[in-house]
């Protein structure tokens, strides 16, 4: 049996390398285009996974209920004022004052402005006595309250800082004060709802309110009982 030339031996260890050199830088290559598709896959996953997040706030958005004074619209057209106010969460109190009023039978046909404290304020008072306002017994206390949160026209903020009076629909007076924003001495809270009734003013406390006259007014009625 012949011996291989050396020239051919190292002929073929040359080739042998280069093959395997060939090799490496494809599977090199493989392997980076492998990483990069990978990648690829992992950021369209997560830009994904972003959109979907975004398209999920957004339907949440849409679907929660108004739940912080902030979320308040500045339009409710095709919703009546009394039953809007009365089923929003951050006004909802006062709202359903207004419906158990004689005041909503009376001024249901005409536009109004009415001047809403937040749930949130009315923490400020004895909610005892707020809840007996919601008795029928007490509906004349009530009423009188109700009474000076209302105005027989419809108003909006802008307007109502350019005027230092105005007369509610008890017949009281309320003092409006542009320079701190407050009427009768309560702050507005900036926000309006402009509804298919008339513009819910949201304020910050209840107009003429003296807890000890309301409680009296109370006792007096439910003695009469």
């Amino acid at each position: 049996m012949g011996h291989a030339h050396p020239m051919a031996i190292m002929k073929g260890k040359a080739l042998g390398l280069c093959l395997r050199g060939k090799i490496e830088t494809m599977n090199k290559t493989l392997i980076w285009m492998m990483a990069a598709s990978m990648g690829i896959l992992s950021c369209a996953e997560k830009t994904g996974n972003q959109e979907q997040g975004t398209e999920n706030k957004e339907n949440t958005r849409k679907e929660s209920p108004i739940s912080t004074e902030a979320d308040l619209p500045t339009k409710a057209t095709d919703i009546d004022l009394a039953r809007y106010a009365t089923s929003t969460s951050t006004i909802g109190t006062f709202g359903y004052l207004l419906g158990k009023s004689t005041w909503f039978e009376k001024l249901k046909d005409q536009k109004i402005t009415f001047f809403c404290p937040t749930d949130e304020s009315l923490k400020n008072y004895n909610i005892s006595v707020i809840s007996q306002l919601k008795l029928p017994e007490n509906k004349g206390v009530l009423d009188k309250i109700i009474g000076s949160h209302l105005v027989k026209e419809d108003l909006n903020l802008a307007t109502i800082y350019r005027m230092k009076e105005l007369v509610a629909a008890d017949g009281s007076k309320l003092v409006v004060d542009s320079a701190s924003q407050t009427i009768n001495g309560i702050a507005f809270s900036g926000q309006e709802v402009i509804t298919k009734g008339g513009t819910i003013v949201v304020i910050r406390g209840i107009i003429n309110h003296d807890e000890d006259a309301v409680k009296a007014s109370v006792k007096e009625h439910m003695k009469k009982k």
